[in-house]
């Protein structure tokens, strides 16, 4: 258990937990909302660090069933309530969102109360390689080979399986072959 929870439930008297696999049941008569909110995201954490991934390349729903799961990925993930949600091409598609190049408007700009000004593009979703091209392409001629060979993720999302590789593989196919691309978690 996380120092936090454990000092969370050291202060509550109704509070039983259970070790199971890699979730705990937490069974109370009454519980604050932001804990039961909190538990909820850490459901939802835990979900997606077993189970979503990327490939290596862009794949369609049958190609990538063939290829699930990846080496060293679980297959299924128990939730706390003892449901099962077992590994599925749909898992995968979340993530793939960050390399979808197709200039797809932004839902929320198409949401917004106020009219469309004639003067101001729609706003559309650059695809994350892309968006690395662009901003090592804005820099001085000088150290854009170096900034190629260190690029550095950072996040929760940049920890899905095969993402630096994925990034690495798109950015270089935008860049002239001279150029070294490395792409690392930080």
């Amino acid at each position: 258990l996380t120092a936090h929870l454990q000092q969370y439930l050291a202060n509550q008297s109704t509070r039983l937990v259970k070790k199971r696999r890699r979730a705990c049941d937490i069974a109370a008569e009454s519980s604050h909302p932001s804990f039961s909110k909190w538990w909820k995201l850490e459901c939802v954490r835990g979900l997606k660090e077993a189970l979503c991934g990327m490939p290596l390349w862009r794949m369609d729903d049958h190609e990538l069933a063939d290829h699930l799961p990846f080496e060293g990925m679980q297959e299924s993930f128990e939730l706390p309530d003892g449901t099962t949600v077992d590994l599925s091409p749909e898992l995968f598609r979340t993530p793939e969102i960050l390399f979808d190049d197709d200039d797809t408007p932004d839902p929320s700009s198409s949401l917004s109360a106020t009219p469309h000004d004639g003067n101001r593009p729609h706003e559309s979703h650059v695809a994350l390689h892309k968006i690395v091209h662009a901003s090592i392409g804005a820099c001085d001629v000088d150290i854009r080979k170096e900034l190629t060979a260190n690029i550095v993720l950072s996040g929760g999302g940049a920890q899905f399986p095969f993402f630096p590789d994925r990034l690495q593989r798109e950015v270089s196919s935008l860049i002239p072959s001279t150029f070294k691309v490395k792409v690392s978690c930080g």
